[in-house]
């Protein structure tokens, strides 16, 4: 891949890793494997945007708009998808 040098850009990047994990044990030794595993990158520009809390954690509620199915347990949703994204969307 061709990476921009930050250094050239007045950017703020931010990083969020969302990943789940089960156990399984193979000679009494507990092994985890990554069920899910997913990055996503923010670029937002500096001069609008500062690298505080408050705009990860804005970051944060959007992912859980965009990617709901990377915050919910597998088989626990009994409402439909458009459902979801709908009252997702309201808070």
């Amino acid at each position: 891949m061709n990476w921009c040098k930050l250094n050239t850009v007045y950017v703020t990047p931010s990083a969020h890793r969302i990943f789940t994990e089960t156990g399984q044990t193979i000679n009494d030794e507990e092994i985890l494997h990554k069920d899910f595993d997913e990055l996503v990158v923010f670029l937002r520009p500096k001069a609008f945007v500062n690298s505080s809390g408050t705009t990860w954690a804005n970051e944060t509620v959007r992912l859980r708009h965009t990617l709901p199915y990377a915050f919910e347990v597998k088989g626990s949703r009994q409402i439909g998808d458009q459902t979801s994204d709908f009252i997702t969307a309201l808070y």
